[in-house]
């Protein structure tokens, strides 16, 4: 047997795996989350190499000791203005739970008129008190940020299924809609093919904007909504991201006409990629519509308005939606860069063209922070 010598050690003041929780309600959750107690110290002594402690009571290595020592180390703080990066196997926020992703979707009405409840359908549970990250506010707007009417409450919805399409995470996802943001057979439910409520709005800034593969530019936004949310970005999150589907009516018959609806999310600051802001794209990086090739992915493959639509999803996603013999663009999940701590803006928009018929209907889910760094908007397909 040899002996090692050991440095002394401090646990930092980062990610820690031992703090002792104690558990609090906190409502805006809607579940149990934790709070630290004063951390214990290190323990006193370093153990001979074989786990055997060198002096009762004390650590038996770093930071294991009995009694109140070694509880996670006296420089691991919680942290409200860190996120607990999943999978990583540390308590980033140091708040005693490893990994504690936090769902709050679980009981929230198909017709809320809450915009906190759509956040949380988003996969937004965390509010921004005092330093903490989280939602800092949420409001329900037209397109271009404006109040929205009462009317327009049937254009959001938060749904637990749409046709063959669950939420990408957790129990419910947001609906919006140029119609209605309905399931068919729900309270509300009226066809795609127009559900028209009779008012205009702007645009956000950049839009209506001619897509890329046609000449025709849309017409003047009808029957929009957005749901529009100011964020506190935690302080140790470097990229952030959300699934969206977007469903269209206007496949294949008003493909590159005034008549085709726009879907946007716009982020202020905007990151690089982004089009006039705007975060939600193809997987080509342009903007999304039901003129977008690489975009409409479930559908009936052939050739529409001169374009060559290849659909790979087929049409089964399609099946009980009320957009059967049109198309959607199946899952896809935008990622982009953030500054850590920063303040941002995302608006989540759809409107119809021109007219309120034909509507279109997109799903949102699954918003997250990351630590990916990343140079620019990146579109995958889950």
């Amino acid at each position: 047997m040899f002996a090692v010598a050991v440095a002394p050690m401090l646990i930092g003041a980062g990610a820690c795996t031992g703090a002792t929780p104690t558990e609090l309600e906190e409502p805006w959750r809607g579940t149990q989350v934790s709070a630290t107690e004063p951390a214990g110290e290190v323990g006193s002594e370093v153990g001979d190499g074989e786990g055997t402690p060198a002096e009762s009571g004390d650590g038996a290595g770093v930071g294991q000791g009995s009694g109140d020592k070694g509880k996670g180390g006296k420089n691991c703080q919680a942290d409200a203005t860190k996120f607990d990066a999943p999978g990583n196997g540390a308590d980033d926020d140091c708040n005693g739970k490893i990994d504690d992703v936090v769902a709050c979707d679980a009981s929230l009405a198909l017709d809320s008129t809450d915009p906190i409840d759509a956040a949380k359908a988003l996969g937004l549970c965390a509010k921004a008190t005092g330093s903490a990250w989280g939602v800092v506010a949420a409001r329900w707007v037209k397109p271009d940020g404006t109040k929205l009417p009462t009317s327009g409450n049937v254009s959001h919805g938060i749904l637990t299924g749409f046709g063959s399409n669950s939420p990408r995470e957790a129990k419910s996802m947001l609906a919006l809609s140029s119609g209605a943001a309905r399931a068919p057979g729900q309270n509300g439910y009226g066809s795609p093919s127009g559900v028209s409520k009779n008012y205009a709005s702007g645009a956000p800034s950049g839009y209506p904007r001619t897509s890329d593969a046609c000449y025709d530019a849309p017409g003047t936004p009808m029957d929009g909504v957005a749901l529009e949310l100011d964020i506190r970005v935690p302080s140790n999150a470097t990229s952030m991201s959300f699934a969206y589907q977007l469903f269209s009516y206007d496949f294949p018959y008003e493909i590159c006409t005034a008549y085709a609806d726009q879907f946007v999310v716009t982020m202020t600051p905007p990151p690089p990629g982004a089009i006039s802001a705007n975060i939600a794209l193809d997987p080509d990086g342009k903007v999304l519509d039901s003129s977008s090739v690489s975009g409409m992915r479930a559908c009936k493959s052939g050739w529409y308005a001169g374009l060559d639509y290849e659909c790979p999803l087929g049409i089964s996603g399609l099946a009980g939606t009320g957009y059967e013999n049109h198309a959607a663009s199946g899952w896809l999940r935008s990622t982009v860069p953030v500054q850590p701590g920063s303040s941002i803006t995302l608006r989540f928009a759809i409107w119809d063209s021109e007219d309120g018929q034909s509507d279109s209907l997109v799903l949102l889910d699954g918003l997250s922070f990351g630590t990916s760094k990343l140079a620019s908007v990146q579109v995958t397909t889950p």
